[in-house]
């Protein structure tokens, strides 16, 4: 039986994200009470704008806004709206906080448990990849965008282990595109393979491990089933 869960969720973009709420509460396995927070809500135009990458080679995170559209927003000036967006689900008396983006992100002072994707899937990868093998292990990283490549490799590609990264957008992308991107990661011949980014769906995990025959980590699914563990 699940305690009296009210879970609060942080988009970097803008709420609610019901592109991935259906799929995140099936593989969650109940139905909590959800609080959405998303960095942009009620933002105009001009000042979403203004939280865009100054320059070229600025860490980038990717998201979606309520009309479907990407949205690429600055790291450094996604993490100063964080705290206001924690404060407030903790006046909303959440009891679990998570975030719904899979990037690097510093750990923020909070009176309640947040789960940060990042640091589950960087977990996951060294327990069950890295501590299996007595090599360096080849890891492919798909990621919402080109300009993140060098971010990904530095996140990654710790130690001796190498990183491939190929960029496919879950918001613009079609189905060719996808197939595209798959039968790339597919010639790198890698240990496993991340999709880093909440927006991939299951659909996307399939037609990866389809092609490629390689371990694919869905961060939307693998966070659920976290929820659910320290849930009950």
């Amino acid at each position: 039986m699940k305690r009296d869960i009210r879970l609060g969720l942080i988009t970097i973009g803008q709420s609610p994200r019901n592109d991935i709420l259906p799929e995140f509460i099936e593989t969650l396995g109940f139905s909590p009470q959800i609080i959405q927070r998303g960095l942009l809500d009620g933002l105009t135009k001009e000042r979403i704008a203004s939280l865009s990458p100054d320059t070229a080679g600025e860490a980038l995170l990717v998201s979606r806004l309520n009309d479907g559209s990407e949205v690429k927003l600055s790291e450094y000036k996604v993490f100063a709206l964080i705290p206001e967006a924690i404060e407030a689900l903790e006046k909303q008396e959440a009891t679990i906080i998570a975030l719904f983006c899979t990037g690097k992100f510093p750990l923020f002072r909070s009176k309640i448990p947040i789960v940060y994707p990042s640091e589950i899937m960087s977990s996951l990868i060294h327990a069950v990849f890295c501590a299996s093998k007595d090599a360096p292990i080849r890891m492919g990283i798909v990621g919402p965008a080109l300009e993140q490549k060098r971010m990904v490799i530095e996140k990654w590609g710790k130690g001796n282990n190498s990183v491939c990264f190929e960029a496919l957008s879950p918001y613009t992308a079609d189905e060719s595109e996808m197939l595209r991107c798959a039968q790339k990661m597919a010639g790198h011949n890698c240990d496993v393979i991340i999709l880093d980014c909440m927006g991939f769906t299951g659909k996307a995990k399939e037609v990866f491990a389809a092609i490629t025959h390689r371990p694919i980590i869905l961060p939307r699914s693998l966070l659920a089933r976290i929820i659910a563990e320290i849930s009950s």
